[in-house]
């Protein structure tokens, strides 16, 4: 009688496993709100439930600087025909800076230029933190990494009363 209630609980402990496992399973390959990417998104590509095109390239995410400005936080993403590339401005030069024209070098895999577009960066005080955004009308969500020179000065344009 013990061996058959032994051999009952372990073949209750492998199918409770089993279950465990497929539901374990099932549930990585369907995250609530992101797919995976695929050859035909891209390989540096997921989309999130609301059709962004999230780019997920650790290189494109690395720290950048421009002007001794450091460019953080960087994400690129795609959504209704418009990508936008965004970080955040950090000021850390001893000096107040102006804005100022930036061109921004899309990169593929192998280094080849996808697209290039011309931003800005904003004025940033020293010691503070802005917001740099970039936007397109292409899919650039698939790059790999980008590159970031200043092009030129902003123009400030006065204006009198009376």
């Amino acid at each position: 009688m013990k061996k058959i209630d032994k051999k009952k609980i372990i073949i209750a402990i492998v199918v409770i496993v089993a279950i465990g496992l497929v539901i374990w399973g099932i549930s990585s390959v369907l995250q609530p709100g992101i797919k995976k990417g695929n050859d035909e998104i891209g390989e540096f590509v997921i989309i999130a439930e609301d059709g962004t095109k999230v780019n997920t390239s650790e290189q494109l995410k690395k720290d950048k600087t421009v002007e001794g400005l450091q460019l953080t936080n960087i994400t690129l993403k795609q959504k209704d025909g418009l990508s936008s590339l965004t970080a955040e401005v950090k000021n850390n030069t001893g000096e107040d800076m102006s804005s100022f024209k930036v061109r921004l070098t899309i990169l593929n895999k192998d280094g080849g230029v996808i697209r290039q577009i011309v931003g800005s960066v904003p004025a940033v005080a020293n010691e503070q933190t802005g917001a740099m955004e970039a936007q397109v009308t292409e899919d650039i969500s698939n790059a790999y990494d980008f590159r970031i020179e200043k092009i030129g000065e902003i123009e400030t344009t006065e204006t009198t009363e009376g």
